[in-house]
């Protein structure tokens, strides 16, 4: 949603966060232990994305797949950054 700037949250942007939150249960399995898409799945935040761009609430619509390469990249960034903290002894490494 905010990479194309949705301008509000609407009832199917929400339903098409559910949809993809099924989606990778269907995928993974489901477990009490992830329920929910780590960092690592980019594609529900594209699919909640271009749900926004489907209704025209989106400032900049994008592509779904331009969407899931700009997740990849900004978890790519957080990991990178979060491994140079530990490094640096900022912070702990994860258990």
């Amino acid at each position: 949603m905010l990479d194309v700037r949705a301008r509000t949250i609407s009832d199917n942007m929400a339903i098409a966060a559910a949809e993809e939150l099924v989606a990778f249960v269907r995928r993974r399995g489901l477990s009490a232990d992830q329920l929910l898409p780590l960092m690592t799945d980019w594609t529900a935040a594209a699919g909640v994305a271009a749900a926004a761009v489907a209704q025209g609430l989106a400032r900049n619509p994008l592509k779904r797949e331009q969407l899931e390469r700009l997740a990849l990249d900004a978890i790519g960034q957080s990991r990178a950054a979060v491994a140079q903290l530990i490094e640096a002894g900022l912070i702990a490494r994860p258990p």
